[in-house]
């Protein structure tokens, strides 16, 4: 008997598994800078035996697929992604990507650094967003295979000039593929003073059809704690109790569960969590610990994630719009809708350069930056 995989836009059926490729990687199209100067991108494949696979795109270091059984052992693809890269080019929702150099708001676009007032761009009104008009989620990064592992790495280097960022930083990402679930190492050092805070922008929609939203889905945060934040969701400077607010989901609940969040003048949580460490004491050590689960009750599935980063961005897809066309495969569908997949982001705070309370993203020449989160899929 065979496997059978599922996505999207796909379905075959793996009639032996012996010899079968644990890595595949395939092209993914071309893309035009500027200039008229052409990329190649690809598509990176790490698979179990079981059939439980995940897709890369070197694109943004970004997770394009993520296949996992549900409760009858049917594989289907948990997270939003699209079926080609010119869809990627114009999406402006971040799916799946590797975001940075400094992921979520900086107030202003604006910080100090050593005296010096360092001005970035600001892609979101004010605010400079998830590394700006030229984050990492734009570049297409080298990547080199571990087969032992089974894993990938994707590389890129970061220059003042191309960023805006003080000095330059040589980053790398790792994805390993476990019988447990996806493993995610960000690690990056500068040559000078500088920030780092990458995150991983993947969203969840453990129904596995992109097609329902998530608010059947049920989710529980490690926190007792959330950064309030001002209109232009720049945080306060201050973490404040979860106690009798919407914010509390430190018992399991239902997404939906609060009529006001999900206004059509709120649109759903954007909304970063203070993880209590419930493990070790070091935000930036390799030990990890829980930050959240979430359910899908009727598929049974459970996805924890660990992280060592001391904050957790809920972002349950409120701007998703539909509003880009995938003609791929003859069909006319459509980008993500609103609430059709949900964020959970490991990270420093936001604007956390400005607010010297908050963990410290900033690093010494040469310092290592080394952010992990797991995924960890099960069923229930």
């Amino acid at each position: 008997m065979g496997i059978t995989i599922r996505g999207r836009y796909y379905e075959y059926t793996i009639i032996s598994v012996v010899d079968f490729p644990m890595i595949t990687v395939s092209p993914f199209g071309q893309i035009n800078d500027a200039a008229g100067k052409s990329t190649s991108t690809h598509l990176i494949t790490l698979q179990l035996a079981s059939g439980v696979a995940v897709s890369l795109c070197d694109y943004g270091a970004r997770v394009q697929s993520f296949s996992s059984p549900d409760k009858a052992g049917v594989l289907q693809n948990i997270v939003l992604g699209y079926p080609n890269i010119e869809t990627y080019v114009q999406d402006t929702s971040y799916q799946g990507a590797t975001c940075g150099r400094v992921a979520n708001r900086i107030a202003d676009g604006r910080f100090e650094l050593n005296g010096k007032n360092i001005q970035l761009e600001q892609n979101e009104g004010l605010n400079h967003l998830h590394g700006g008009y030229c984050g990492v989620d734009k570049a297409v990064w080298a990547f080199e295979t571990d087969e032992g592992a089974n894993s990938v790495t994707f590389k890129l280097l970061c220059t003042e000039e191309h960023d805006g960022y003080p000095g330059n930083a040589t980053l790398c990402v790792t994805y390993t593929l476990l019988t447990t679930g996806l493993r995610i190492e960000m690690k990056g050092k500068v040559d000078q003073g500088s920030v780092l805070n990458l995150v991983n922008h993947a969203y969840f929609n453990l129904s596995g059809d992109r097609s329902n939203t998530i608010l059947d889905h049920e989710l529980q945060v490690f926190a007792s704690k959330f950064t309030p934040t001002d209109i232009n969701n720049i945080p306060l400077g201050h973490c404040e109790s979860v106690e009798n607010t919407e914010f509390d989901f430190r018992k399991s609940r239902g997404l939906d569960s609060s009529d006001e969040v999900f206004s059509e003048e709120h649109r759903g949580y954007d909304t970063n969590f203070c993880i209590q460490q419930l493990k070790g004491e070091n935000s930036n050590g390799n030990e990890v610990y829980p930050c959240a689960v979430l359910r899908h009750p009727e598929s049974n599935r459970v996805l924890s994630v660990f992280s060592n980063m001391p904050g957790l961005q809920v972002y349950t897809g409120g701007y998703l719009d539909g509003a880009l066309p995938i003609d791929e495969f003859d069909t006319q569908e459509e980008s993500p809708l609103r609430y059709s997949g949900v964020a959970l982001e490991t990270q420093h705070y936001p604007n956390s350069v400005n607010q010297p309370n908050f963990p410290s993203p900033f690093l010494k020449a040469n310092e290592e930056y080394c952010h992990i989160v797991e995924w960890r899929m099960d069923v229930y």
